[in-house]
């Protein structure tokens, strides 16, 4: 029997707290808002629309044939701090404001699509979580995964699109070297996050 509320409240506050939750993608989305536009920011948000669904295929294979993905997870974590890392030094170095047809002409969608496939949190994230959920909802009924998966991607994309919003209406209040300031500490936290990467990477390859 198909029972909606356990799939829609699993759903509901895992895909706010995944859209919420500091981490790579938002880093990326609001400096890509406050430097090119809510445009580039809403591009940013919808791009786990188009990087998880190969994620969740691979990992729902992963899930039934191996029972330790650790070469994985290094693998991502590497590869991904070093792209995170590149971003940063590039948003380091980048000018403070560029033209409107350089912005519109910026990847934001492709550069979001591979944060999100090289950050090894969405694979953990399906991997311990949401393929198990989606396993024992389905068990009751498809139609209760499916609303798993819709509910959590509406949040997902839907708390992502809304502070990419409102950071899109803040930066007209921010002029000047505060704006500059801004876009140069979000570009510090995106190398951070891929430096965090990177040593995670080389522990878990030490503990081998």
């Amino acid at each position: 029997m198909f029972d909606p509320t356990s799939a829609a409240a699993s759903g509901l506050v895992l895909g706010l707290s995944a859209g919420l939750s500091p981490g790579p993608l938002l880093t990326l989305m609001l400096s890509e808002t406050l430097r090119h536009g809510v445009r580039a920011g809403l591009l940013v948000a919808v791009a786990p629309l188009i990087s998880d669904l190969p994620i969740i295929i691979l990992v729902t294979g992963l899930y039934w044939l191996l029972p330790d993905s650790a070469v994985m997870e290094i693998a991502l974590s590497l590869g991904g701090g070093l792209y995170l890392t590149w971003l940063g030094w590039e948003g380091l170095t980048a000018r403070p404001h560029a033209s409107s047809a350089e912005a519109l002409s910026r990847p934001s969608l492709g550069r979001a699509v591979l944060v999100n496939l090289l950050n090894p949190n969405p694979y953990l994230f399906w991997m311990t979580i949401g393929v198990p959920a989606m396993s024992e909802l389905g068990q009751s009924s498809p139609g209760a995964a499916s609303l798993f998966v819709l509910l959590f991607y509406a949040l997902l994309v839907g708390s992502k699109a809304g502070v990419a919003v409102l950071a899109g209406r803040s930066a007209s209040f921010l002029g000047g070297k505060s704006h500059v300031l801004t876009l140069k500490t979000l570009s510090l936290i995106l190398g951070g996050q891929g430096l965090i990467f990177i040593l995670r990477a080389l522990r878990q390859w030490m503990a081998l």
